[in-house]
């Protein structure tokens, strides 16, 4: 069996454990103390960004909201509110878990009604899937738990929930996922509940519209 000859060491007392690296610019072996196992470099991906300003100590978050809560207070004097006021732009396949609206202030004027929907159909939810628009002339939500608000919607037999609705209409309205086709998700207030029709002229009011989802599942 032949012979290796090693090229000196740059040092002639190594250390215990340390371990042979050969450093090409001398030519020579240099004894090195090794490191533990560990993670040689982390990359960037979908939704997920690197920090890498101290390699030995990378920062990874991870930048997709897992559940969002969007809401809008809706005032008796929100500009264009008989029309429709959008509360967010929807990506088709994102999970919605439900929709609800709190009144806080009675709404005056002339029959008060709030809907929600898209602005190209006037008729919105509550009208067509449940027993008509909310009438924000009603009992304001209350603490009687003293510890949530509840509202009375149901003991006159309307919903105020998407998840209302699903026992009033007979059928799942969520969870759901946003179709293919949808532009926007907007609320209004008028006279009939239709977006687009009367304003009521209301001088005092507000109500807060609230969409729990899950964006970003498709």
């Amino acid at each position: 069996m032949g012979t290796y000859d090693n090229p000196p060491l740059l040092s002639a007392a190594p250390a215990d454990g340390q371990t042979m690296r050969f450093n090409a610019a001398t030519g020579k072996w240099d004894p090195v103390t090794s490191g533990g196992g560990g993670v040689a470099s982390v990359v960037s991906g979908t939704d997920i960004s690197v920090n890498s300003a101290d390699p030995a100590n990378p920062i990874v978050n991870f930048n997709r909201a897992l559940i969002t809560v969007t809401e809008l207070d809706v005032a008796f004097n929100l500009a264009g509110l008989n029309a429709g006021v959008t509360i967010l732009s929807p990506n088709p396949g994102d999970l919605v878990f439900d929709v609800w609206v709190e009144l806080h202030t009675a709404f005056d004027g002339t029959t008060p009604k709030l809907d929600v929907g898209t602005t190209r159909n006037p008729v919105g939810f509550f009208q067509s899937l449940g027993n008509g628009p909310l009438d924000l002339t009603a009992a304001v939500d209350n603490d009687e738990l003293q510890t949530l608000l509840i509202s009375d919607y149901l003991r006159s037999g309307t919903g105020s929930s998407f998840s209302d609705l699903n026992a009033i209409a007979g059928r799942r309205i969520v969870p759901a996922a946003w179709a293919n086709n949808v532009s926007d998700f907007s609320v209004w207030v008028s006279q009939d509940g239709n977006g687009g029709s009367a304003a009521p002229g209301s001088t005092t009011g507000l109500a807060r519209v609230y969409v729990f989802q899950y964006p970003g599942f498709a």
